[in-house]
Parts: structure tokens; C-alpha cells; sequence
């Protein structure tokens, strides 16, 4: 076996020197969310600790040298380039999760990336929650593409003959096995963790920085893809034809069951209707008073001269609070448990209160908050199922059912 060629040994670890850098920088800038928290978070009952940190720093190591080590397959310049784009990329997910978590005090969820178009509604949110240290997350991106241009002359001016192999060395073939068995056996750890779960930390769809503390941010994504199409593929195979048939069958037979109208049927007959839901409010503020003063003097009049429902319970999930408790009242089924249903089912056919009223010949209209309406695609939804006319206003948000 002949020697190795010394310019080939010297354009391999010219080539994977910067690749091996960009690597390292991804692995800084994901464990971000690992360090010490500064300040105790209003829901942070899950302590921070060291093995914890250590855990979740080894599970990024794993896969981001999952991530990096096909990309000793590639030409210099290309493995230069992608290692640095890939990096770019990560810098992007960090950020993104930054920000989230500077106003919501949680991690981003991966069903939210099909709402990222709906950013540019709110960008000068976005704007307020930048600080200038952000900026330290592309400084060694902008060093590194600047000396992009010098690294393909130098790479260039090595070349000789003509000869551009991809990898240059058997070490560099060692190197990548490694590189892979590594990251694949420090994969164990995310996965043990994942599957102890003592803390109960992964069974929940919120709170999900309390899972990036232990696995990392980029394992908790890839976790939260897996649960995902898991749901998704177990939703189809459970979903027969059969199962199908029986139900149109049941809307099909069922008949009303009264032998008699009620005594209050029609007793607002021609009179308006106005629904008002208010989003965050609880009902024990009504009752409650403060150095004797009530909290809610108005709405407790109210309640006084109303029917009030103490054990009364939303049904909505965490994806979709606000639309999916619009959903529920309207429309009298309960919401899906992994999606927001105007966003998930924004074209289908609903025949619930409003399309009841306007059956009998009431005009629907629906009165939301700008945010909520492009938020949840109201504009599809509404209109399709829900209600005949949508109004966009700033202050408030309610739904009205007038009579013309």
C-alpha cells in the first residue's frame, strides 16, 4: 500500500478544521438553554441541576455529530459551505426559541412552524424582544462566510492534478466512522431519559422547556417530530371504514327524543343575540372580595340576575385555548387534542349555532381581535362553517348573532 500523498493528508484537516469549528459553535449556542436559569420562572417547579445540564449537553453533542459527520462525504468547499449553513440553520431554530421564550417563558413547539407565515403580523413584537448580545450568535457565522472566498483559493491552490476527492486519507474515513458510532451511542441518553420520564416532563404538550432541560433543544424538537407522526399514523390506522359507516348511520336515524316543546321554546323569539366571550377569565373573581370591595362588582350583578354554571370545565387543549373554547361553545363537539381545529380544520362543514340561527333567518357576524382572526385562520374558517361575516376589530373580542 502506497503512502499516503502529504498534500492530501494537509487538504484534509485543511477542510474538516472549519467543519469540526462550526460543530462546536452549534453545540455552544444549543446548550444555551441548558445553563443556570438567572431568575426562578413563575412555573419553574422543575429544579435546575447539574446532571441534568450534563445530560442534556451530551444528547446535543450526539446529534449534532450526527448531524455534521456526512458532511465528511463532501468537497472541501462544499463541506465548508454546508457546515456553516447547517449552522446557520441551527442559529435560526436557537433564536426562534429565544424569542418565543422571552414572552411566553417556553420553548417553541414544532405544530407551530405551519403559523410561522403569520410572523409578519407581529414583527414589531418580534423586534422588541431582540437584545443586542443576539448578535453574538452570527458573529462567527459573518467571520466564517467572509473567509470563504480565501479558504477556496487556498483549497484550490492545493489541488494538484486535477484530483478532487471528496475525502483524502483513511483517517479521515476513521474519523467519520467515529464520529457516527458516537453520536449513536450517546443517543442512548435522550432515549433513556425520554423513557424514564420520571418527572412526567414529556407527557405534557406545554411547558416544554422543562423536556429541553434534559435532552436538549434540538433532541426535544426531533422527540416532538417522532410524537407527532406517531399520532398521526396511529390516527390512521385506527380509522377504518367501518367506524365510518357508523357514524353516518347515527346522524342519519337520530331523531329528537322531546314529545313536547319546552315552555321557554321561543321565548326571545325576534330578539337579538349576543354571545361575549372574554379570553383568560375565571369565575372565581366574581365572588371574590378585596379589603371588602369586590373584584368584579359589574359581572357579579350580573350573575346575580343570570344563570351561572359552577362546575363548568373547558374542554379545550392547550394548541388551541381560545379558538378551540370558541369551537366547543359553538359548535358543541369537543376539539382535537394535537391541533388548533380552525387550523387543522379550517375547511370543513359545521352546522352549529351560528349556521343554526341563520337557518332561521338570522345574519351571523363575528367580532375578533385583528391577531386572533389571521392567528387562527378565521378568515377560512369563519365563513366556511362558523359564520357568515367576519369583522376585524382592536379591542375586543366577541360574536354576535343580529337579527334583520
Amino acid at each position: 500500500m502506497s503512502p499516503e500523498n502529504p498534500n492530501q493528508l494537509s487538504l484534509a484537516k485543511l477542510s474538516l478544521c472549519p467543519a469540526m469549528l462550526a460543530l462546536a459553535s452549534a453545540w455552544c449556542k444549543v446548550t444555551i438553554f441548558n445553563l443556570p436559569p438567572a431568575h426562578n420562572l413563575s412555573h419553574d417547579w422543575y429544579e435546575w441541576t447539574w446532571l441534568d445540564a450534563a445530560g442534556a449537553g451530551l444528547s446535543s453533542f450526539a446529534s449534532l455529530l450526527i448531524l455534521f459527520a456526512p458532511l465528511a462525504l463532501l468537497r472541501p468547499v462544499a463541506r465548508y459551505f454546508s457546515a456553516w449553513f447547517l449552522n446557520l440553520v441551527i442559529v435560526i431554530v436557537v433564536l426562534a426559541n429565544l424569542l418565543h421564550y422571552r414572552y411566553y417563558s417556553d420553548i417553541l413547539s414544532v405544530s407551530e412552524i405551519a403559523l410561522a407565515w403569520q410572523a409578519v403580523f407581529i414583527t414589531g413584537s418580534i423586534f422588541s424582544l431582540l437584545r443586542p448580545i443576539d448578535l453574538l450568535l452570527f458573529a462567527d457565522l459573518a467571520i466564517a462566510f467572509s473567509l470563504f472566498p480565501f479558504f477556496v483559493r487556498r483549497v484550490r491552490g492545493r489541488e494538484t492534478g486535477g484530483i478532487h476527492s471528496p475525502l483524502s486519507g483513511q483517517g479521515t474515513y476513521r474519523l467519520l466512522l467515529v464520529a457516527a458510532c458516537i453520536g449513536l451511542a450517546l443517543l442512548a441518553i435522550p432515549v433513556a431519559i425520554i423513557h424514564r420520564d420520571k418527572n412526567e416532563v414529556f407527557l405534557c404538550d406545554y411547558f416544554r422547556f422543562f423536556g429541553v432541560r434534559q435532552i436538549g433543544l434540538l433532541n426535544y424538537h426531533f422527540y416532538e417530530i417522532g410524537s407527532i407522526l406517531g399520532r398521526n399514523l396511529a390516527g390512521r390506522a385506527t380509522l377504518e371504514s367501518a367506524d365510518i359507516a357508523r357514524v353516518k348511520r347515527f346522524m342519519t336515524d337520530w331523531e329528537p327524543t322531546a314529545t313536547a316543546r319546552s315552555a321557554l321554546f321561543g321565548a326571545a323569539s325576534g330578539a337579538n343575540l349576543l354571545i361575549i366571550m372574554v379570553e383568560s377569565l375565571h369565575a372565581f373573581p366574581i365572588r371574590l372580595d378585596i379589603d371588602g370591595q369586590p373584584v368584579m362588582p359589574t359581572l357579579r350583578s350580573l350573575a346575580d340576575r343570570s344563570l351561572t354554571f359552577e362546575r363548568f370545565y373547558s374542554q379545550a387543549w392547550w394548541y388551541g385555548k381560545s379558538s378551540d373554547g370558541e369551537f366547543t361553545s359553538l359548535q358543541s363537539l369537543y376539539p382535537d387534542l394535537n391541533a388548533a381545529v380552525p387550523s387543522k380544520y379550517r375547511m370543513n362543514y359545521y352546522r352549529g349555532l351560528p349556521r343554526i340561527l341563520a337557518e332561521s333567518g338570522y345574519s351571523t357576524i363575528s367580532a375578533h381581535a385583528y391577531y386572533l382572526i389571521s392567528r387562527r385562520n378565521y378568515n377560512d374558517a369563519l365563513p366556511g362553517s362558523w359564520m357568515s361575516k367576519a369583522l376585524r376589530i382592536s379591542r375586543c373580542a366577541l360574536v354576535t348573532s343580529v337579527r334583520i
